[in-house]
């Protein structure tokens, strides 16, 4: 009879290590949800927003220089045909 007492406190142990380790995980997942609900995810949204101010700023940047380089061109090509025209060849 003692050792079947012994095998059933062994069971109990087992079971009550294993609650405590679940309670562990369980304030570690708190913990980690903590930390990405105050830190992580306002620090995305802050690179977020500076993604997309990057973007409007590398797009205007870009579409201005476009501009210049076509007006560039156009005044090259016409100074071409000007020279072409005038020429005597």
């Amino acid at each position: 009879m003692i050792l079947k007492d012994q095998h059933l406190l062994s069971s109990v142990n087992c079971w009550y290590l294993l609650l405590n380790q679940t309670r562990r995980e369980s304030r570690d997942h708190a913990t980690l949800s903590d930390i990405y609900t105050n830190n992580v995810i306002v620090r995305l949204a802050q690179i977020s927003e500076d993604v997309i101010r990057l973007f409007k700023k590398v797009s205007e940047t870009v579409t201005s220089s476009l501009l210049v380089c076509t007006k560039m061109f156009k005044y090259r090509d016409q100074k071409r045909h000007k020279a072409q025209f005038f020429s005597f060849d």
